[in-house]
């Protein structure tokens, strides 16, 4: 075994922050993912191309490659692949695959919940329409159906009626490799991500933003902060840390989507120990004054991390570049309101590329500093009024 070689499960834009900082500690990076010209893997010291998701893949590739750890990419099939092969090779710093299991699915997320006194939403398990329908009437309508297993809007739709939870239903079994979804209360409120490292079942830093949402009511287009909302943290940290001391949870990052709701309570919705996608890592970095990337891949390797950080905190605004249309790419136009904003910007596609569903496409990430937290949201809020693509058709 090489004790300086690392496997990352992705090689995507996504990932580089990760990697940079494995690159930092001396490691030798190993990226792998089907995709073959992410943007990660330029980055990488070598690739092997293969599905991260294939947990035996990974678990193969990793003693093939003798690797002292694996750092898991930015999607929650890659954490379970790294937790598989991680507990099967005696590799530190992932959880269980039983609690991975657990964080990562939804319905053991909030039956996990309700056992421990956390609030969540009620939700109920369904495996065919017929199910689905009788839940919805135990529930009430409005009522969400959700694919348990995925991420970034994928299988979740808002049902008003018995119409909309049939096409739903569909669409999120289509979406899922489970063999069934869940039929769920809807919580109406303010959407906020909720970012922390935990260490012997402590919160040692957190960071919460507010979120946008572009054309996808279910797909986070940007996420700025901190968040006005510091009166909710107490909460979070406290049923984060009575979760992690209920499942153990090795020491690292947890990430949650929250949903603030009329009564002020900060409900858990979607949760994961991998990073964040989209270059949330540098959202970070930029707002608390941290390299969250540096934490991450440490707490993934078992190298330990700090009982508390510095924080001196930024007003920063992550946006991801969306259109309201399809058509071949030409540029993207900042406004002025913008443009004196930017601190940084990773925008992928080049001109003549086919910029593709407007629904999910993103075709970049900006990085906008400001000096106090109303003037950061009126540019959040309104990012794709002031932001215009061209296109070539």
């Amino acid at each position: 075994m090489d004790s300086m070689k690392v496997l990352i499960t992705g090689g995507s834009h996504a990932e580089i922050p990760l990697i940079k900082a494995l690159h930092k500690l001396g490691y030798y990076v190993i990226t792998t993912g089907s995709n073959y010209d992410g943007w990660g893997h330029a980055e990488g010291d070598e690739y092997v191309r293969g599905d991260f998701s294939d947990r035996e893949f990974i678990c193969n590739l990793a003693m093939e490659k003798g690797v002292c750890g694996i750092v898991s990419g930015c999607n929650d099939y890659a954490y379970m692949s790294t937790a598989y092969a991680s507990e099967k090779l005696k590799l530190p710093g992932h959880d269980t695959v039983e609690v991975s299991r657990i964080i990562h699915h939804k319905d053991l997320f909030r039956e996990k919940l309700r056992n421990i006194g956390i609030k969540t939403p009620v939700s109920i398990v369904c495996r065919n329409l017929s199910e689905a329908i009788d839940a919805a009437r135990k529930i009430g309508y409005p009522c969400m159906v959700k694919s348990v297993d995925l991420t970034g809007g994928k299988g979740i739709r808002k049902c008003a009626d018995e119409m909309e939870l049939t096409a739903a239903m569909e669409e999120s079994l289509a979406w899922t490799r489970e063999d069934h979804i869940i039929v769920e209360e809807y919580v109406a409120g303010e959407n906020h991500g909720f970012t922390c490292l935990i260490k012997e079942n402590r919160v040692v830093f957190s960071f919460l933003d507010d979120e946008q949402y572009y054309r996808n009511p279910y797909l986070v287009s940007g996420a700025c902060g901190p968040s006005a909302r510091q009166d909710v943290i107490g909460t979070l940290i406290r049923d984060i840390e009575k979760l992690s001391g209920n499942l153990n949870l090795k020491d690292g990052l947890f990430h949650v989507q929250i949903i603030i709701d009329k009564e002020g309570y900060p409900v858990m919705i979607d949760p994961c120990r991998r990073a964040p996608g989209d270059l949330y890592i540098k959202l970070v970095n930029y707002s608390a004054g941290i390299d969250y990337g540096m934490e991450i891949v440490k707490a993934e390797l078992g190298l330990g991390i700090s009982d508390r950080y510095d924080i001196e905190s930024s007003y920063i605004a992550r946006e991801c570049i969306m259109s309201n249309r399809e058509g071949i790419y030409k540029r993207v136009n900042f406004s002025n309101e913008v443009n004196k904003y930017i601190i940084d910007k990773f925008i992928w596609l080049r001109p003549g590329d086919n910029f593709a569903n407007s629904m999910t496409y993103k075709a970049g990430i900006v990085f906008l500093k400001f000096d106090t937290y109303d003037e950061m949201r009126k540019v959040a809020d309104n990012f794709h009024d002031l932001v215009r693509i061209e296109y070539y058709n």
